[in-house]
Formats: structure tokens, sequence, C-alpha cells
């Protein structure tokens, strides 16, 4: 595998990590904006800080997830260099 498409292979890989990035840090956004609006950070400054980190690490796990299925079920099985024949799984032992 040459260094262009090993580079080329990991910027589409990445390609789902910086949207759900940017999805948790747009909910994070609003949520701040929420809870400046309810005024939660004036009077309990610890759990306002503690519900805009809980949100961003739920919303990062759920939306990376989320995206690397829906990458995954999108990228065509032909293209993938260690895919196995079908006909090697259903063979048996030659001893």
């Amino acid at each position: 595998m040459t260094t262009a498409r090993f580079t080329q292979q990991v910027r589409v890989a990445l390609v789902p990590m910086r949207k759900a990035t940017l999805d948790a840090f747009l909910l994070t956004i609003l949520t701040v904006v929420c809870l400046i609006y309810t005024g939660i950070p004036v009077t309990h400054p610890f759990l306002s800080v503690l519900v805009i980190v809980l949100v961003f690490a739920l919303v990062y796990v759920i939306a990376v997830a989320l995206r690397l299925r829906r990458a995954a079920t999108n990228a065509p099985a032909a293209q993938s260099e260690w895919q196995v024949p079908v006909s090697c799984l259903n063979s048996r032992p030659l001893g």
C-alpha cells in the first residue's frame, strides 16, 4: 500500500469523526445557551459544568456510533482488500 493511498483512506475514515465532533459541539452550545437562559450556572456552577461535559460526551459517543454505522453500511464491500471469499469460509480443512 502506498503512502498516498494510506493517507486517502485515513482521511475517508476520519470524516465521520469530524462530523460527530461538530454535531456534539453544536448540541453543547445549544445546551449552554439553555442553561444560561434558565440561570442555572449562577446558582449551581458545578452542576452546569457537569451537565455541559456529560452532554458533550454522550452526544459525541452516540454521533460517532451512528455515523460510523452509516459509513459502514454505505461502503461497498467490493472495495475492501481484506474481504475473504465465501468459498474459503465454507470449505473444510484439508487435514
